[in-house]
């Protein structure tokens, strides 16, 4: 066969149909025909060159469609394959090499076949096939790899690398075929309906996951927009509009996919889940590639609100494939019920590396299918149990059925522990099965399975579990064990393994252990285990010296890990753990006899970490959670050691962030007691330890909360006591600790913020009072030069606040010279920002006010300078677009004022100016309010004053 670039032909078939297709092979030959022949061996890849191929001949026996890679082929042939096309355009051809059509599968594929087989003696008949073949192939321009190539999509999951095909499938070729017939992206209809929803259900162990991983390999080109992984074990009913903003498992996969895509992306973290969902939807919908969102794990009882944000966005481009335990989906979306594995398909993954060898053991082994239910978990276990007894390996069944029915195995008290949904009868067995292929595993294994047992429900990092291993310390004790043998090396002065050696060598050799026993894998980067096998290690695990060790370290990494998320704030490697530091650190109250005090507030620091991530992404209410754990945690700690400052310190900031959540929340009542008890704490460190200008500042801030807390609260003399204090505190701060200004800025828009309350409640002097502190710091920081933009305005706004509260007193000449002062500052703010409206609304109602008072105490000339000033901001804040209504009547009176103040000082001729622009100025708002003639009755002394002074020039 010619080496060319493209070639006529890939052949397709089953290894035990290769002597049937070398007679088609041989009347190619001599036609000029290229081809390649595909044997279709248990490898789940595609051949080399796949794409390169016109068409795909499929020589379509019945064990044809129960080979997996067969069905590879098949699958990629097929989406390359455009539907529409006419029959002598079709680059998938069957050849039917078997009676009847039952065998094919989808169905649709039945309409497909291009010929029968022709028997093996047929010559005639094979020269015919091939001279049709060669015509066919003749009218193709363009190979495979140019209508739809099978590539892999671009693959998104939070924290996990795509995950490799599973190296054993449990033959649901059929499930495939009909998720892809419900899922077919093929069709794209303008339309915003959302794009297809296909659950996959069925009880634990019956290999959901594994058949939605499995679709994502051999279907993935279909979907060109990429694949997108969800994990959903942690979701929950939502009960309210809040809960649904903040979902927070979702948001967090949300938040690492918008990070894949678009880096740059300028959506905060803190945003809600709905924004985050539009905007991976808008990014989506520019790419216009239909995509697979796949959410593996969704519980039962999920409302329609929070099953909908689930789904993928970006109508109608996403098709979206769940896997659930819960059979109670299927009136919302198109449903597969897994059922169990056909009785060839257990037999051969219960045997297919272990025959029976005698009729009796293969009574047993039929026996023992039927026992364990044909549950795939559970027949994977069996076979590890019966290759892991070298005993029995005459008759591995046998013993292993009298093994699981033994009571001292102990499988009675595991099974009633496990709640898989299963039959008793079967759970048993499903319990025996594990605890026999733990019992094959070696120390290695144990000590991954106790790990695991420690943590979540979730893939483990391959390079977080050596860590663990590596501070344990459990690695290590093997080489304790034998000084003789350390002795030796050291004089041939060989070195010793490190522990980081050790971990590594420890975990390879678990995990090659749970790998061969087909307990766990690594995909994608990480340890994957059944939850049923974690379950079941949790119930068994009777050495509690190692799982404490295993605890410890686990907690310690995490620990360190958070503490440099928390520096760098990039609390992304922290993320990809999370479910797992959440499971250590679930409720203070639960922990070993071997967990120290000292362990005990790693743990709460750990959760404070957890907290402080939350925030930062916008989940205040998980953060509380965390919040409670760590100062739980932390409170029974401090308790054994009084003088442990530093987890005093951590517990004051623990409870300072609870107190800032509950009162972001409205409760003050709540908040002031947790910041009162935080307040306390840091009075206590500062008595320690004056020098430490951290816990006074901490102090400080507390204060200021303590004093926020008790004004909503509507007690306004102790919060202006508490934010007297907090300006004491503030004294006895070096200024080195005031560089940033942030902290008295806060404390100044405090005491403004109170004397805002006290005026509504009509207490002037006590909002005087609080607003003297105030001013003091903000003329403070807005000094030349301001260190930041927002101190500027401050001073300015606080002298136009007294200025106001003078003036409803009476007090009229301290109130004119806090008007002066404001109008200085807005004057010169203005100055610098010549765009800024609020700052000349400002500054004109100062000047009106300036008018006034000097108006009534006997001085025109410098009201009118007030007025001129007033009437050309009023001018300057006249928009391009539709008339200000408003402006316009305050312009009017100002005129007539002007006309007043100059009649006083004698000035008739400018007065007069003033009042026909007065009256100009009120035909205009007239004309913008027709029905409202106020204005007019307002100014009826200007039109009297205008009148008579036309008599008296007429006279």
């Amino acid at each position: 066969m010619p080496d060319s670039p493209s070639y006529d032909l890939l052949i397709s078939h089953t290894p035990a149909h290769s002597p049937a297709v070398r007679p088609l092979l041989e009347a190619l030959r001599p036609l000029g025909v290229s081809y390649r022949t595909a044997p279709a061996r248990e490898c789940p890849e595609l051949p080399p060159g796949f794409g390169l191929a016109k068409a795909c001949l499929v020589w379509a026996s019945e064990d044809y469609f129960q080979s997996r890679a067969a069905q590879t082929q098949l699958a990629a042939a097929y989406l390359a394959q455009d539907r529409d096309a006419a029959p002598a355009a079709r680059r998938l051809l069957l050849v039917n090499a078997a009676a009847g059509t039952r065998h094919i599968y989808p169905v649709p594929l039945r309409d497909w076949r291009y010929a029968i087989a022709p028997e093996p003696q047929d010559a005639s008949g094979h020269a015919a096939l091939a001279a049709a073949l060669r015509a066919h192939c003749a009218g193709l321009a363009e190979p495979l790899a140019q209508t739809r190539p099978p590539t892999a999509p671009p693959w998104y999951a939070a924290h996990q690398a795509r995950p490799e095909p599973t190296l054993i499938f449990l033959r649901r070729e059929r499930e495939l075929w009909d998720i892809h017939a419900l899922l077919d992206p093929a069709p794209t209809p303008a339309t915003a309906e959302p794009g297809p929803v296909v659950a996959v259900a069925g009880i634990e162990g019956q290999g959901k996951s594994t058949l939605a991983r499995e679709y994502a390999h051999r279907f993935g080109p279909a979907f060109p927009g990429g694949i997108f992984w969800l994990t959903a074990r942690e979701a929950k009913p939502i009960a309210s509009v809040a809960d649904l903003a903040e979902n927070p498992p979702l948001k967090m996969q949300l938040l690492a996919f918008l990070h894949a895509l678009s880096p740059q992306d300028p959506t905060p973290p803190t945003a809600d889940t709905p924004t985050l969902l539009d905007r991976l939807g808008s990014h989506l919908a520019e790419a216009g590639q239909p995509f697979l969102w796949i959410v593996d794990d969704l519980p039962e009882g999920l409302n329609g609100p929070a099953f909908q944000q689930w789904l993928a966005p970006a109508a109608p481009l996403g098709r979206t494939l769940l896997t659930t335990r819960s059979q109670r989906y299927d009136e919302q979306v198109e449903c597969i019920h897994l059922p169990p594995l056909d009785e060839e398909t257990a037999w051969h993954l219960l045997t297919w590396n272990l025959p029976p060898t005698s009729g009796p053991e293969r009574a047993a082994t039929a026996r023992l299918l039927d026992e364990l239910g044909r549950q795939p978990l559970a027949i994977t276990a069996a076979n590890a149990a019966a290759r892991g007894n070298r005993r029995q390996r005459n008759a591995p069944y046998t013993a292993l059925r009298r093994r699981l029915g033994d009571p001292a195995h102990g499988a009675v008290i595991v099974a009633s522990n496990l709640h898989s949904g299963l039959p008793k009868a079967q759970e048993t067995a499903l319990a025996g099965a594990l605890l026999a292929a733990m019992s094959a595993m070696g120390e290695a294994g144990h000590d991954l399975l106790r790990l695991a047992a420690n943590l979540a429900d979730a893939p483990l990092p391959v390079d977080f579990v050596v860590d663990c291993l590596a501070g344990s310390g459990l690695c290590e004790e093997p080489q304790r064990q034998h000084p003789l043998r350390a002795r030796c090396l050291e004089l041939l002065g060989i070195p010793q393994p490190s522990a980081a050696e050790l971990a590594h060598r420890h975990a390879g050799s678990g995990i090659a252990a749970l790998d061969r026993l087909g307990l766990g894998e690594v995909a994608g980067g990480s340890l994957h285990l059944h939850s049923l096998t974690i379950h079941a290690m949790r119930i068994a695990n009777h050495d509690l010296r190692r799982l404490a060790a295993l605890h410890r370290a686990a907690v310690g990494v995490l620990h360190d890990l958070a503490g440099t998320c928390a520096a760098a704030g990039d609390w992304r490697r922290l993320a990809a753990l999370a479910p797992h530091a959440r499971a250590l650190t679930a409720d203070p109250r639960e922990h070993s006899a071997q967990e120290t005090q000292a362990d005990l507030a790693h743990r709460a620091r750990l959760a404070a970490f957890l907290g402080d991530m939350d925030m930062a992404h916008g989940l205040p209410q998980r953060a509380l959670e965390m919040y409670r754990h760590a100062g739980a945690g932390l409170a029974r700690a401090v308790a054994a050691d009084a003088e442990a400052w530093d987890w005093l310190a951590d517990l004051a900031r623990v409870r300072e962030c609870t107190g800032d959540i509950l009162s972001a929340r409205g409760d003050a009542a709540g908040a002031l007691d947790t910041y009162l008890k935080s307040l306390r704490i840091r009075k206590r460190l500062t008595a320690q330890d004056p020098g430490r200008e951290d816990w006074q500042l901490g102090q400080w801030s507390l204060y200021l909360k303590a004093g926020e807390a008790l004004a909503q609260g509507g007690d306004l003399d102790k919060a202006r006591n508490s934010y007297r204090a907090g300006l004491t505190q503030r004294s006895a701060l070096p200024p080195a600790a005031l560089a940033d200004g942030e902290r008295e800025y806060a404390l100044a828009a405090a005491f403004e913020r109170l004397a805002g309350l006290y005026r509504k409640k009509k207490q002037a002097e006590a909002a005087l009072d609080a607003l003297k502190p105030a001013l003091e710091i903000y003329q403070k920081l807005a000094g030349p030069p301001p260190s930041n933009p927002k101190f500027a305005p401050a001073p300015a706004r606080v002298h136009g606040q007294l200025a106001e509260i003078l003036r409803e007193r009476g007090e009229t000449q301290p109130a004119l010279e806090h008007y002066r002062q404001a109008i200085a500052a807005y004057t010169q703010l203005s100055g610098q920002d010549s765009a800024n409206l609020d700052w000349k609304r400002q500054l004109a109602q100062c000047h009106r006010w300036a008018g006034e008072i000097s108006a009534a105490q006997s001085q025109p000339e410098e009201a009118i300078k007030h007025y001129r000033a007033r009437t050309n901001l009023l001018k300057r804040l006249i928009s391009p677009g539709p008339p200000d209504a408003a402006l316009q009547r305050e312009i009017a009176v100002n005129y007539a004022k002007l006309g007043l103040l100059c009649d006083q000082t004698g000035d008739s001729p400018t007065a007069l100016g003033y009042y026909r622009k007065a009256l100009a100025g009120a035909a205009q708002w007239a004309e913008l309010v027709p029905d409202d003639h106020s204005l007019h009755s307002e100014l009826a002394w200007v039109e009297q004053r205008l009148a008579q002074e036309k008599t008296q020039s007429a006279a």
